[in-house]
């Protein structure tokens, strides 16, 4: 009887994993970002999620960063990239 709340889980549930979520580079991003969002939210709404999950996004992406200050944002995990110049020692 362990499946049943597995079952369960799968009629209702209250948050959603955007880990595939994008758009072609090449595609125009100011003209499909609004579509895709506005259709997503509809489905969302329509069946009551209440919470979204994202995948790893640099805090110095702006374009996407700025999307997440219209809502209440719980920041879970921060991804940064460190450069370091790596010499090579005279043989």
């Amino acid at each position: 009887m362990g499946f049943l709340h597995i079952f369960r889980g799968f009629k209702k549930f209250d948050t959603v994993d955007f880990y595939f979520a994008g758009i072609h580079p090449q595609a125009n991003a100011r003209k499909v970002f609004p579509v895709m969002a506005l259709a997503m939210y509809r489905t969302l709404k329509q069946h009551s999620v209440r919470y979204i999950e994202t995948n790893r996004e640099l805090e110095t992406n702006i374009s996407i960063t700025g999307i997440w200050t219209k809502y209440s944002v719980v920041n879970k995990r921060r991804t940064r990239i460190f450069k370091k110049l790596l010499t090579v020692p005279p043989i």
